[in-house]
């Protein structure tokens, strides 16, 4: 049996997730928790967006799954794409740093225009 690949989730997929999304739910548990990748970025924007009061359970389900931190690499490959694709795609800030840790992964994203201006990214796709 092959090595199973880790998928960096972006935040609408958590959203999704914490929101009950049955699809959403099925396709992370056919990748498995042990396999899901999640930027600290998109932690800080579900938290960004989380009532007080949810950050205890948020925060509980966050924990299940791996972190990616910035690294000194990463943070070239950030100034790369927002020198590459801020004036001619208007990337985001939170959207050039996913895609600078996607680099290593497959991205798990509902919101692909947020992306797919970027050869280097490779998109999870769910089995339908």
């Amino acid at each position: 049996m092959g090595k199973k690949l880790v998928v960096l989730c972006d935040s609408d997929v958590i959203i999704k997730l914490m929101r009950g999304n049955a699809p959403i739910q099925r396709n992370l548990r056919i990748i498995g928790t042990p396999n899901i990748a999640l930027s600290i970025i998109t932690h800080a924007e579900i938290y960004y967006g989380a009532k007080k009061k949810q950050i205890p359970s948020i925060r509980e389900k966050l924990e299940t799954f791996q972190v990616c931190h910035l690294t000194r690499g990463i943070s070239k490959t950030f100034n790369g794409l927002i020198l590459n694709y801020s004036a001619s795609h208007r990337i985001k800030i939170p959207d050039a740093l996913i895609a600078a840790i996607a680099n290593d992964y497959e991205l798990y994203t509902d919101n692909k225009k947020d992306f797919d201006f970027i050869p280097e990214i490779q998109f999870y796709n769910p089995k339908s």
